[in-house]
């Protein structure tokens, strides 16, 4: 847990010798020799540490010239982990000290990484098998001295970022459609201006909402739209649009994943955690906009109810579709999620985040999410956004010529193109076909920038860039 304190001074707990202060300086030649006169201190790889008063000095760098806020925001997430290697059973709280050494922006691209660096995930651990260091990342508190202006928003995002990691790294037998919808009214306790609804099964055949419906009809969970609106300016003004992915288990249907593909697959419902804790952080800031988000909820199981190769469904637009892989459901529930916000709601800038394609990563990488856009003026306000928070975005094109590549012969178009190479860009145009022309529209492919394939957990990336975007467009 993270508390804000102006001064050593607010805190009764940090008077004693149960503190850690982490001093966050940028050390020159002249500071290093004074230091290493104190009685007690030692060179380590951080380099200082003053034992007889619980403090460790910390070198952020040797020139700032030579540094930029993404290795801030990186080394601000190591040094919890520094803070903690330095604790001791004795110590129960870790304080960051910086304001009056570092300039603001440097301060907040390392807080922005301490906030990050702050979650853990080990609800499944049992106390024999913990890795945890004695017990310190359960115990220990972590305090800031700060007077920046930052600590609201920084803990608004910071619980979106938290919820986000969360559903991602809960397991599937658990995260099902269900409980995705419980934790997110959950979430929206007490928050003003937000109203959540649920639309199950029998309301998706009432609307024509054959995609989702066909992908998750061998789940004995009930496939959803889940609906969060947020109004908190004129009512006139027509609403930033927002689509996540929720897969929340893909096995590929009938079309099935090979096992080693199948494992972590509890990630396809990133793009869906990922739109809800960018609005939860604009709702709790009370950002003045409206905002709609629809999260396409189902389970892409096998049973004899599962739907098959060769199948032809419609879509809520009319749009047929030959399924010729169950493998490509992502795109069957956004399909039905575009056609729905835009018939409902009207929005003047709609995005959807998906994690839609393994042929992400082969294009740019595992780090990077890669963005579509037809519109300008919205991509542009989107790489800003992504500038400003240190999470990349590159743009791919929505290549006409390839629109021929999934037209089927015996129904509109088919859900995936066999053989086809450029298959993050096949389903951007899948989904094109379910957003209206003139509308301003933006799809995330974030299958690789969501999960962190080393370290099997999910980064939370987007959910800044969401909420720096939505807080600073003026898109009309």
């Amino acid at each position: 847990m993270i508390t804000y304190i102006s001064n050593i001074a607010d805190n009764e707990l940090l008077q004693n010798n149960n503190t850690l202060f982490v001093v966050l300086t940028e050390f020159k030649n002249s500071n290093i020799a004074e230091l290493q006169t104190l009685k007690d201190t030692k060179i380590s790889e951080f380099p200082l540490f003053t034992a007889s008063k619980n403090t460790l000095y910390i070198n952020i760098a040797n020139d700032m010239s030579k540094i930029d806020t993404l290795d801030l925001r990186v080394k601000g997430e190591n040094l919890v982990t520094i803070a903690q290697k330095y604790c001791t059973k004795n110590i129960k709280n870790y304080a960051f000290i910086a304001d009056e050494i570092l300039s603001e922006n440097i301060f907040s691209a390392l807080i922005d990484g301490i906030h990050l660096g702050e979650y853990t995930y080990n609800h499944y651990k049992s106390k024999k098998n913990s890795i945890q260091k004695d017990t310190h990342d359960t115990a220990l508190h972590t305090y800031i001295v700060t007077t920046s202006k930052k600590k609201a928003e920084r803990d608004a995002w910071a619980r979106g970022v938290k919820f986000t990691k969360d559903m991602i790294n809960t397991p599937p037998s658990i995260a099902n459609p269900s409980y995705i919808e419980a934790q997110t009214r959950e979430l929206f306790t007490n928050i003003k201006n937000i109203k959540i609804t649920s639309l199950l099964e029998n309301e998706l055949q009432t609307l024509g909402a054959g995609g989702i419906l066909s992908v998750g009809q061998a789940s004995p969970d009930q496939s959803r739209f889940l609906v969060i609106e947020y109004n908190n300016s004129e009512s006139s003004k027509h609403p930033i649009g927002l689509v996540g992915k929720g897969v929340t288990y893909d096995t590929g249907g009938l079309s099935l994943k090979p096992s080693n593909a199948m494992t972590g697959m509890k990630k396809d419902m990133g793009g869906a955690a990922t739109i809800i804790g960018g609005v939860y952080a604009c709702a709790k800031m009370e950002i003045k906009e409206n905002i709609v988000a629809v999260i396409p909820l189902a389970e892409n199981l096998i049973s004899e109810k599962a739907y098959k190769p060769d199948d032809i469904i419609t879509m809520m637009n009319g749009t047929t579709v030959e399924i010729t892989n169950t493998d490509a459901e992502g795109r069957l529930l956004l399909g039905d999620a575009l056609v729905y916000i835009e018939q409902t709601f009207a929005p003047r800038v709609l995005i959807d985040m998906a994690t839609l394609t393994g042929a992400c990563a082969y294009a740019i990488g595992e780090d990077i999410s890669a963005v579509f856009s037809n519109n300008e003026e919205l991509y542009t306000h989107l790489e800003t956004a992504s500038h400003a928070t240190d999470e990349p975005i590159w743009r791919l094109p929505l290549y006409k010529k390839y629109k021929n590549k999934i037209q089927s012969k015996i129904a509109d178009i088919v859900n995936a193109a066999t053989g086809f190479k450029a298959g993050t860009i096949q389903a951007a145009l899948f989904l094109q076909h379910f957003v209206h022309e003139d509308t301003a529209w933006s799809h995330f492919d974030i299958a690789y920038s969501s999960f962190d394939s080393k370290t099997n957990f999910a980064t939370g990336q987007n959910v800044r860039l969401l909420y720096n975007f939505i807080q600073n467009n003026n898109i009309q």
